[in-house]
């Protein structure tokens, strides 16, 4: 059994939009790729992207899997956003992780933290965009639609 798990922080605030759809994104972003990931082209059979806020575009083309995530501001409340990306027998699991504020520090009634972090003090998401031949199963959740 393979289990790679990299957590990769995403420093930048930039505002921005992705458009979801299956043709090749013509991206007016003024944020940069600031994750991506490269898998070989027999090395993952089905990827589930798991987002609080966001967007996925899935773009079909023959060649390695390549994903790449923006970090997109929708509200205020600006705290960073990470990816979470966990590899396992050819299945491929990317979440959006958001800091944890110490108990301290809070001074209201949260419910319990757990893998994603204190998503509900961010207006943050992510925009991905998954380049995957048409034998790499991609499904996603995104909890804000």
């Amino acid at each position: 059994m393979r289990l790679l798990a990299l957590v990769i922080a995403l420093s930048l605030l930039f505002p921005g939009s992705v458009d979801g759809s299956d043709a090749e994104p013509d991206f007016d972003h003024p944020a940069p790729v600031q994750w991506s990931a490269t898998y070989a082209e027999s090395g993952i059979d089905s990827v589930r992207i798991e987002l609080v806020r966001g967007s996925v575009t899935v773009v079909r083309r023959e060649g390695p899997l390549v994903i790449e995530a923006r970090k997109r501001r929708y509200g205020g409340r600006a705290t960073d956003v990470d990816v979470l990306a966990t590899e396992r027998e050819g299945h491929l699991r990317l979440v959006d992780t958001y800091p944890t504020e110490s108990a301290a520090v809070a001074m209201e009634c949260h419910p319990p933290i757990d893998e994603r972090g204190e998503y509900w003090s961010s207006d943050m998401g992510l925009d991905l965009v998954v380049r995957a031949s048409a034998a790499v199963e991609v499904s996603h959740f995104i909890m804000s639609d």
